[in-house]
């Protein structure tokens, strides 16, 4: 479903599936972003989470120190 324009799932598992289907698909370059499996964690975030509504900056430091995986990671390496 949808909560104030936003996706919105009923468990935690639901919605780590999708995120999961998502970067898949931006991988393949199947979605209206222009990311591919070229594109970098930074960029995923980016258009994950703009500027306009995010401090994108703080976030992909955030993403960073939690996962592990530089911000130059490519997403293509995200689904071996």
């Amino acid at each position: 479903g949808k909560r104030d324009g936003f996706a919105y799932f009923l468990t935690d598992i639901h919605g780590w599936y999708a995120l999961c289907w998502d970067i898949m698909k931006k991988c393949k370059g199947e979605t209206q972003t222009s990311l591919n499996g070229n594109s970098t964690l930074a960029e995923l975030i980016i258009a994950y989470a703009p500027k306009s509504e995010n401090d994108t900056e703080a976030y992909i430091v955030n993403v960073e120190r939690l996962s592990g995986y530089h911000r130059d990671t490519k997403l293509y390496s995200l689904l071996m």
